[in-house]
């Protein structure tokens, strides 16, 4: 969008008025394109202070946690459905040291790896084909990304305010 001069003149009011205007579809948009874009290479810190920009922060937090938890979702299932044979034939000798210390360690193991990975695309892929119980994996995902997604939109929005990208 930016190299398009597609962004020209989206100013962060001018996103905020759409986005509000569109209702509860500008927050089911919002979920949609951080569960699907963010596995395509964006980052789900941008994610996180866009939420920041355009909601009060309990709301911004819960829509950029349903958005990571979202993208990890998209990421596993694609890892795991449609692409486990090709992701599994690439996985370096250092993934696999991990892989078995994910499938020893149980869920606290997989909540560390969450909590200090967020949403790092190589983690999500590699998670996505390990042999293990769905319950476990998005349980400790979901439960391992919120202290991030907390540090972003609270700090990450003070931070956006003192630039003057927000309310």
């Amino acid at each position: 969008l930016y190299q398009s001069g597609g962004e020209e003149g989206w100013t962060s009011a001018r996103v905020a008025q759409t986005v509000s205007e569109a209702g509860s579809w500008g927050v089911v948009g919002f979920v949609l394109a951080f569960s699907f874009l963010q596995p395509l290479g964006v980052s789900g810190h941008v994610f996180c202070f866009a939420a920041t920009a355009l909601w009060p922060p309990w709301e911004a937090t819960f829509l950029a946690w349903a958005g990571a938890v979202g993208s990890s979702v998209v990421s596993m299932g694609l890892a795991r459905w449609v692409a486990y044979d090709f992701i599994r034939k690439r996985l370096p000798a250092r993934a696999k040291v991990w892989e078995r210390k994910l499938i020893d360690g149980g869920w606290w193991a997989l909540f560390t790896l969450r909590l200090m990975t967020f949403t790092l695309h190589a983690v999500q892929y590699l998670v996505g084909v390990l042999p293990l119980p769905l319950s476990r994996v998005l349980t400790a995902t979901a439960l391992g990304y919120l202290p991030t997604v907390l540090l972003d939109v609270w700090l990450g929005g003070e931070f956006l305010r003192l630039l003057g990208w927000g309310d």
